[in-house]
């Protein structure tokens, strides 16, 4: 009987400890291409089952987070934004401990179709100017955003009306522009919010709005732009193109980090993920030559360490 008890107990400690083996991540779009690559070379090099990856956008991928224990466990939020307090407070409620990875740096695009010289004078004023719902007029009075051209903002804009798109709701890059400008950010006809669907991994939805509707702006991770750069550029903001040099260094106005959120407890009991995680980090991954540099992801250096 006591050989039945202690062979019981040995099995019972024994099975949390790789209760799973397939490694589980959701959160931001911007981040799911690199992963995607991540989890095949992970995979191949290291024989494990091919991580499960889905793009939630990065807070969905939060609220996820928060659920623990069971199959359905996530171990890893992508984030293209710091985790707010409110969701870290959540989280450790659920009695989750996180720990943070910095993975690279992305910049934020304001894209337009081949016609880049009408907004080569675009500043991160003139952009905040456009978007806020109420602006403060010159007897220090809060009134309705009253621009309805770029011209009425900086007489060095065409003189055409302001149209631009913005990410729904929840999504990373639409969190990076409330935060810059503290307010809200007004309606159409100025501003057109994209729905959700035209939010996807690929973000074809919104090019091929940009396609069909002219002197409209919009706003994606540069690494959405160099998949449509035939059709489709940059605009400089402050006159600082979003090059490689000036997002790593972060000289570039809409530069931002992407994050990996983990769970520490999942070290334990998921297999493979701290090699996983070691892959994202590797030199052959975000080496100078690696394979997530040359699909656009830059790297960090000493001086842009969180």
């Amino acid at each position: 009987m006591s050989f039945f008890k202690t062979l019981v107990f040995c099995i019972i400690v024994w099975i949390p400890l790789f209760s799973k083996v397939q490694i589980r991540q959701a959160g931001s779009s911007t981040i799911y291409p690199f992963a995607l690559k991540v989890a095949a070379e992970f995979s191949k090099n290291a024989n494990h089952i091919v991580p499960f990856l889905e793009s939630t956008g990065s807070t969905k991928g939060f609220s996820l987070l928060s659920v623990n224990g069971g199959a359905l466990d996530y171990d890893i939020i992508g984030s293209s934004r710091k985790i707010r307090l409110d969701e870290l407070d959540r989280i450790k409620k659920a009695g989750i401990n996180l720990s943070e990875i910095c993975i690279g740096l992305d910049g934020v695009v304001a894209i337009t179709r081949k016609n880049q010289s009408l907004f080569k004078n675009l500043r991160l004023k003139d952009i905040n100017l456009a978007l806020k719902e109420k602006i403060k007029n010159k007897q220090n009075q809060i009134m309705d955003n009253p621009y309805k051209t770029w011209h009425e903002i900086n007489a060095d804009l065409p003189n055409i009306p302001i149209r631009i798109l913005i990410s729904p709701k929840n999504h990373a890059t639409r969190d990076m522009f409330e935060l810059i400008l503290s307010d809200e950010i007004r309606k159409a006809p100025e501003v057109r919010e994209l729905d959700k669907s035209e939010m996807d991994e690929s973000h074809e939805l919104l090019f091929d709005f940009l396609e069909k509707n002219d002197n409209y702006i919009a706003f994606v991770g540069i690494n959405r732009l160099n998949h449509h750069n035939e059709n489709f550029e940059a605009i400089p903001i402050d006159s600082i193109e979003p090059t490689f040099a000036n997002i790593q260094s972060e000289k570039y106005p809409l530069t931002r980090k992407l994050y990996l959120y983990v769970k520490t407890y999942n070290y334990k009991t998921t297999e493979g993920l701290r090699e996983y995680l070691a892959e994202w980090q590797s030199s052959r991954a975000i080496g100078e030559e690696g394979y997530l540099t040359k699909m656009g992801l830059i790297p960090i250096t000493s001086n842009n360490q969180d």
